[in-house]
C-alpha cells in the first residue's frame, strides 16, 4: 500500500512539473516510465546484495528448498487428510457447480482443504475458459507490457499451428523484460533487441504466460488494486466461489478479483503472503486445474518451525480464511503427474495443461459494511 501511495504522489509530481514546463504527454509518459525502470532496478540491486544477507535460514525455508530439488512426494493428500485435520466434514450442497457432497477437511489455523469438489463439467468449462480466453487480452497478463499483443488472436493461432508475429514495445522495461525471460532463446532474445519482432511458435508464446488479471486489476508494480481496470470474473467462477463461500466458509465473499497463475515444470512461487484486500477476514478461494503440485503452508512469521506440505491436483480447492490468510504459502514444485489427465485428452487445448498448471486465487479486494 506504501508503494502505491508514493507512486501516485510521484506521478502528480511529474505530471504538475511536466505541465508547468510545457512537456507533452509523451514526455510524461517518458519520465514515468524512467521512473518504473530506475524502481526495479534498485528492487534488482536489493534482493542481489542484500537480500541474501538478511535471509536468516529457517524451517519454511529449508522445506522448499528440499522440494525444489527432489521428488519427494508432500505429507498431505487427499487420501490422508482426515489423519492430520482437526475436523472433517461431508457437506451436502444444493449448487449447480459443486458435487452434491463436498469432504472438506479443516486444519489449525482456519485452512481447508477441499479435494475435487466441481462436478466434471465445471471443472473443464473452468480450464477451458482459461486456456481460451482469460490468459489473453483483454484480460492483462504478465508479458503484456512487454510485448504487442492486441491484435493477435494467440488460441486461434495455436489451433491452426502458424506462427505468429509478435512486436515488442520500444521502452526499456519491455527490453529489460525480454533480456531476463528464462524462457526465450539467444536468437529469440538477439531478434526482439535488433529488429523488435520475432517469430514464434503460438503454444511457446502462450507458455511463457506467467499470470493474467481477472475481476479488479492488481498492479504488481505498484502492489495496489486499481479500479479504473475491470475485466469481468466469468460467471461459472464467481458463482461457484459464492457457492463454497456460502455452504463451506459459511461468509459473505463478493469475487472481485483474481490472478490466474500458468505454471510450466520449471516455475515455482515461493512462500508469501497476499494481505493487499482491505477485509483480509474474506477467504482467499484458490483453484487447481491440470498438473499436481506441492503447497507448502507456514505460520504468520516466515521463522515459525510449523510447515505443513500438501499435494494439491487436478480440480482441488485450498481456501486460506480466518488467522490461515495470513500464513505464509507458496508452490516450491511442479510435479510430473496429472490426476485429470485423462478428463482432458479429447479437449482442444490438451498440450496446453497436459504438464501444465492452472491455479486461479479469487479474493474479495475491498471492505464494506
Amino acid at each position: 500500500m506504501k508503494d502505491a501511495l508514493l507512486f501516485h504522489k510521484t506521478k502528480k509530481t511529474i505530471d504538475a512539473v511536466c505541465a508547468c514546463t510545457g512537456i507533452l504527454a509523451w514526455g510524461r509518459a517518458l519520465v514515468c516510465n524512467l521512473y518504473r525502470l530506475v524502481k526495479i532496478m534498485a528492487r534488482q540491486i536489493t534482493d542481489v546484495f542484500f537480500l541474501p544477507l538478511n535471509m536468516k535460514k529457517t524451517k519454511l525455508r529449508e522445506v522448499e528448498k528440499y522440494h525444489m530439488h527432489s521428488e519427494a512426494m508432500p505429507t498431505i493428500n487427499s487420501e490422508n487428510a482426515h489423519i492430520y485435520c482437526t475436523r472433517q466434514e461431508n457437506i451436502a450442497t444444493e449448487s449447480k457447480l459443486l458435487k452434491e457432497t463436498v469432504v472438506a477437511y479443516y486444519f489449525k489455523g482456519g485452512f481447508i482443504f477441499i479435494p475435487n469438489p466441481l462436478r466434471q463439467e465445471v471443472k473443464g468449462r473452468i480450464a477451458k475458459e482459461v486456456l481460451t480466453k482469460l490468459l489473453y487480452p483483454p484480460y492483462r497478463n504478465s508479458i503484456d507490457r512487454a510485448l504487442d499483443l492486441s491484435d493477435l488472436d494467440l488460441y486461434s493461432a495455436y489451433l491452426q499451428k502458424s506462427e505468429v508475429s509478435v512486436k515488442m514495445y520500444d521502452n526499456p522495461i519491455a527490453k529489460i523484460k525480454i533480456k531476463q525471460d528464462p524462457y526465450a532463446t539467444p536468437s529469440e532474445k538477439e531478434s526482439f533487441i535488433s529488429t523488435g519482432i520475432v517469430k514464434m511458435n503460438p503454444e511457446e508464446l502462450i507458455k511463457k504466460i506467467r499470470w493474467s488479471s481477472i475481476g479488479i486489476y492488481y498492479d504488481w508494480e505498484i502492489k495496489a488494486y486499481n479500479r479504473e481496470i475491470v475485466a469481468q470474473i466469468p460467471e461459472v467462477i464467481d458463482q461457484a466461489c459464492k457457492d463454497i463461500s456460502r455452504d463451506i466458509c459459511k461468509v459473505n465473499f463478493i469475487p472481485e478479483t483474481a490472478v490466474i497463475n500458468y505454471y510450466q515444470k520449471k516455475d515455482r512461487i515461493m512462500s508469501h503472503v497476499d494481505r493487499y484486500e482491505e477485509d483480509m477476514s474474506k477467504p482467499l478461494i484458490s483453484f487447481s486445474f491440470g498438473a499436481s503440485c506441492v503447497f507448502v503452508l507456514g505460520k504468520k512469521e516466515r521463522e515459525d518451525s510449523s510447515v505443513d506440505t500438501f499435494l494439491l491436483e487436478d480440480g482441488d480447492i485450498a481456501i486460506l480464511i480466518g488467522e490461515s490468510r495470513e500464513y505464509f504459502h507458496g508452490v516450491p514444485k511442479i510435479l510430473n503427474s496429472n490426476k485429470g489427465l485423462e478428463d482432458y485428452k479429447k479437449e482442444e487445448f490438451f498440450s496446453l495443461i497436459s504438464e501444465s498448471r492452472i491455479n486461479i486465487s479469487v479474493r474479495q479486494a475491498y471492505k464494506y459494511d
